[in-house]
Formats: C-alpha cells, structure tokens, sequence
C-alpha cells in the first residue's frame, strides 16, 4: 500500500476510532515508516497522555488491514497503565532484570490486546469501521 493511501485511511478513521475507545484527550501523532515487518507499533508516553503510533504501509494490503492496525495499536494506548509500567521498568532497573521484565510485560500487552481485539469483533461485532462510526 502507498504511504498516501495509508495516510488517507489514518485521517478518516483514527480519531473516531480514539474518541470511541475513550482517548480523546490523548495527543495522537503517526508515522508511516518501516517497521521490520511489524504492520504497526506505538509509543505510550502514559504521563503525558500522548502516543506515538507507526504504521509500516509496506506490509498492508488492504484497507480492512490498516483499520485493525490502527485499532490494534490504540488499545495498547487504551491499555496504558501497563504501558506506564514497562516505562518504569526501563528508568528502575538494568540488565537482565530489564530484559527479562520488559518480555513478561510485552507479552502481557500484546495478549491483553488480542484478546480485546476477539472481544470487540468476534463477541460484540464492532469492526474498526464501525467503531468510528459511533464517533460521529
């Protein structure tokens, strides 16, 4: 997929995908560079309530693809209590105790996300598009 049409999907469905998951006063910024094969990540600065989110438009294929990336890497955002804790495991510790610590709080993440992710479109059948609707 073009950068340009990534942009475009962003523009018109993550801010009311944000608003709905209770994010409205979360400073949002994306970018759409590589990121090693990963469709997407993000960057939860929990105490400023701002997130940084990358969307690698090389490996997406279709819209359907972009909106369950945006929404994916907002409920990391939505999930930031978390997120604060992996940011306080980088200020408080070093070594293998970081490491170790950071994979056990990633995995935790990542399977917290999946399972909301199955809650919201399998069990309450709300698709990131849907979700933006009900923003507006």
């Amino acid at each position: 997929m073009t950068i340009d049409a990534c942009k475009a999907i962003v523009g018109e469905y993550a801010l009311p995908i944000a608003q709905v998951l209770g994010l409205g006063s979360w400073s949002l910024s994306f970018e759409y560079d590589s990121d090693c094969g990963n469709y997407g990540s993000v960057i939860v600065s929990a105490d400023h309530h701002c997130a940084e989110i990358n969307i690698d438009p090389e490996v997406h294929g279709s819209k359907a693809e972009v909106l369950n990336t945006i929404l994916h890497e907002l409920v990391h955002v939505v999930n930031y209590p978390l997120e604060r804790f992996r940011e306080y495991v980088f200020e408080h510790t070093k070594g293998a105790t970081c490491e170790i610590l950071d994979t056990i709080g990633l995995s935790a993440s990542e399977q917290l996300v999946t399972a909301w992710m199955g809650i919201l479109n399998q069990c309450l059948g709300l698709t990131p598009a849907k979700l933006a609707r009900k923003a507006q």
